[in-house]
C-alpha cells in the first residue's frame, strides 16, 4: 500500500513538473518592448503622467491575462520634458532599445518634431492626444486615437456665433506648444470669420517665461471683445481665467482640448465656471465598460482618470490588439493591421482610424458647472 502511494506521488510530481515546464515556456521568451514618450516632469506633467498611467493599466491587464500569446509586455517610459529636441533624443533611445512601437507624444509640437525620425526609422508611433492638423492625411508611421483639432474649433466657432451671439473675440495662445496652439487659434479664427465674426486681437505668450497673467488679460479686455479665446495648458488657462474674473465677471471664455483636465478645475476654482470646450471625451459616460475602467484606474493610481488617461489606455489597446493579431511585429505589419482593421472598440464605443492613421470621432460641447465638466449636448450632435 505504501509503495503504491509513493509511486502515485512520484507520477503526480512528474506530471506537475511537465505541466509547469509547458506553461512556463512563454516565460523564457523575451518580453515585447513598447515605448512611451511624454512630458513626465515639470509644471505640465499632469497631462503626460495621466496618459502614461492609462498605458500602464492597459499593459498590466494584458500581462495579468497571460500577455500577448503568452509573451509578457514591457513598457519603457521616457520623459520628453515638453521639449522637441529632448523628444528626438529619447525616441532615439527607445529605437535603440528595440521597442516594437512608441506610444506618444502627448502634445502636438514634439509629435510633429519627431515625425521625420519615425518615418526614417520606420518606427510606428501612436499618439493618445496629438491634435495638430499638420500630421493629418499623411501616409506615414504616425497614427493616433485622438482626432485632429479642426472639428473641435469648427464646433466652438459655430456655437459662439449661433448660440452665444458672439461677434468679436480676443485670443491668447501659448507658444510653448506652437504646433497645436497657433493652429488651433487659426482654425477657430478661419471658421469664426467665415460665419461673420471677427478676431480683433490675437496675443501669443510663452508659458515658460510669463511671470504674471494680469497684463495679458488687461490687454485682451482692452479691445472690448464679446468673448476671450484661450489655447493653452490647463494650468495657464486657469490662471488667465482667474485674472479675467477679477476684471470682468461676465465675459464668456472658450478654451481648447489641451486645458480640459482636472488641473483646470483645481486651479481655476470658481473662475472656471462657464468656460466652454469642444472635446471627443464623452463626459458623463455611464457605459459599464467605461465605468469599469474608471474604477480600475482609480484603484491603481488613487485618482480619477483624465481624458489623457482615457486616450492613453485606448492607444495602448489598439497597439496591443495589433501585436496579438500579427506574427510579424514590425512597424509596417502593425500599421497595416491597424489601417486595415479601421474600426476599434474603445471605452466610449467604436471609433475609426482612417487610411492615413487619423482618428475619426464625435466631438462634444462641454462646459464647467459647479466645479465639474458637463456635456451641453447629450446627443453628440
Amino acid at each position: 500500500m505504501k509503495s503504491k502511494i509513493s509511486f502515485s506521488l512520484i507520477i503526480l510530481v512528474i506530471q506537475l513538473l511537465v505541466l509547469s515546464s509547458i506553461v512556463g515556456c512563454s516565460s523564457t521568451e523575451p518580453p515585447i518592448k513598447i515605448g512611451f514618450s511624454g512630458t513626465l516632469t515639470g509644471r505640465l506633467s499632469e497631462f503626460g503622467v495621466s496618459g502614461r498611467n492609462g498605458v500602464i493599466l492597459a499593459i498590466e491587464e494584458v500581462n495579468n491575462s497571460g500577455g500577448i500569446n503568452g509573451q509578457a509586455v514591457e513598457l519603457i517610459t521616457k520623459d520628453d520634458k515638453n521639449d522637441s529636441k529632448v523628444a528626438a533624443v529619447v525616441d532615439r533611445e527607445l529605437i535603440n532599445e528595440e521597442v516594437v512601437a512608441i506610444i506618444g507624444h502627448m502634445q502636438s509640437t514634439p509629435s510633429a518634431a519627431v515625425a521625420a525620425l519615425m518615418n526614417k526609422e520606420q518606427m510606428l508611433m501612436i499618439s493618445p492626444t496629438t491634435a495638430t492638423n499638420s500630421l493629418t492625411g499623411l501616409d506615414d508611421f504616425f497614427l493616433r486615437v485622438f482626432p485632429a483639432n479642426k472639428p473641435e474649433t469648427d464646433k466652438l466657432a459655430e456655437y459662439a456665433i449661433e448660440q452665444m451671439g458672439i461677434k468679436r473675440v480676443a485670443s491668447a495662445f501659448d507658444i510653448s506648444n506652437p504646433t497645436f496652439t497657433r493652429e488651433w487659434h487659426e482654425n477657430f479664427q478661419t471658421k469664426f470669420e467665415a460665419l461673420g465674426g471677427e478676431c480683433i486681437l490675437k496675443k501669443p505668450f510663452d508659458s515658460r517665461s510669463v511671470k504674471s497673467f494680469l497684463d495679458l488679460t488687461q490687454e485682451l479686455l482692452s479691445v472690448q471683445p464679446d468673448a476671450i479665446i484661450i489655447s493653452a495648458s490647463a494650468i495657464d488657462t486657469a490662471a488667465i481665467s482667474q485674472q479675467l474674473r477679477k476684471l470682468n465677471q461676465e465675459i464668456p471664455v472658450i478654451s481648447s482640448t489641451w486645458a480640459m483636465t482636472d488641473d483646470f478645475l483645481q486651479y481655476s476654482g470658481p473662475a472656471g465656471e462657464g468656460v466652454f470646450f469642444a472635446h471627443p471625451l464623452k463626459v458623463g459616460n455611464q457605459d459599464e465598460e467605461y465605468l469599469a475602467f474608471v474604477d480600475a484606474y482609480s484603484a491603481r493610481f488613487g485618482n480619477q482618470p483624465s481624458f489623457s488617461a482615457t486616450f492613453g489606455y485606448e492607444a495602448a489597446q489598439v497597439l496591443l490588439e495589433a501585436l496579438a493579431s500579427t506574427d510579424n511585429h514590425s512597424s509596417q505589419a502593425l500599421k497595416d493591421y491597424i489601417i486595415e482593421k479601421r474600426t476599434f472598440h474603445g471605452l466610449q464605443g467604436d471609433f475609426a482610424i482612417d487610411r492615413f492613421g487619423d482618428a475619426v470621432r464625435d466631438v462634444f460641447l462641454i462646459t464647467v458647472k459647479e466645479g465639474q465638466f458637463i456635456r451641453v449636448e447629450q446627443d453628440g450632435k
